[in-house]
């Protein structure tokens, strides 16, 4: 089975459980992958809609996983009791999403061994508030897809005994583990984030003041882009 670079690293950034949970769990590729390469002993795949789980369902029954892969219909993390899985992925949804999965089912949360979240969108709204709460950063990524697209990875832990992550105003929209780490794809990223910022800037009317409150937003994160890269 062909995986997208994106599919492969939420595979190999996964911990050997006895059972993960895929959140959102689309055609089952996931689950197929974890249980096939020996990661996880069991799977449960889960999804908002009908559909796509009974994708999955055609996917793992042509693989002859029926009895490893359990499929549960639902909303985020509230499909599972504590105890249920030793680890949780939650992929290829919103940041803002991601953050209210992981407020309304904390009790789930705090008893998994690891949570591996793959944004869409706003990956700065989830690294605030995994900076700014009790978890301990496992591993962040950064890859870049074969169409251009860039995704970003946080594997995180609960940790009651960690106060927050240290960090700076910029360190929201350019990961700081990746700037330490000096991730391959990291200079790509923010030049792109660059470009994207300036042509924003360009377009904006400065006639209106919430087009100059914008314009000003966009000159900070300019500037952070500019700091991240003197350190790479």
């Amino acid at each position: 089975m062909k995986l997208t670079r994106r599919l492969e690293n939420i595979i190999s950034m996964c911990s050997k459980e006895k059972c993960i949970a895929d959140i959102g769990t689309d055609h089952g590729y996931v689950p197929i992958e974890l249980i096939e390469k020996g990661i996880a002993q069991k799977v449960i795949a889960t999804d908002i809609n009908q559909l796509p789980l009974e994708k999955a369902r055609v996917n793992t029954a042509l693989r002859g996983l029926d009895d490893r892969i359990e499929f549960r219909l639902g909303s985020g993390l509230k499909v599972l009791k504590k105890g249920d899985a030793q680890g949780v992925i939650i992929a290829g949804t919103g940041g803002e999403l991601m953050v209210d999965m992981l407020k309304v089912s904390m009790d789930t949360v705090k008893s998994l061994d690891f949570i591996l979240l793959q944004p869409a969108q706003n990956p700065e709204v989830i690294r605030k508030y995994i900076y700014d709460k009790n978890f301990s950063i496992i591993k962040e990524d950064l890859v870049r897809e074969e169409d251009g697209r860039f995704y970003e990875f946080l594997k995180v832990r609960y940790d009651e005994n960690v106060l927050g992550f240290s960090h700076k105003p910029g360190d929201f929209e350019i990961s700081p583990v990746l700037i330490k780490n000096r991730n391959s794809n990291l200079r790509n990223y923010i030049i792109e984030k660059m470009k994207e910022n300036s042509q924003i800037r360009s377009k904006l009317d400065l006639s209106y003041a919430s087009s100059r409150l914008k314009h000003n937003e966009l000159l900070r994160k300019m500037d952070h882009y500019e700091e991240a890269l003197k350190w790479l």
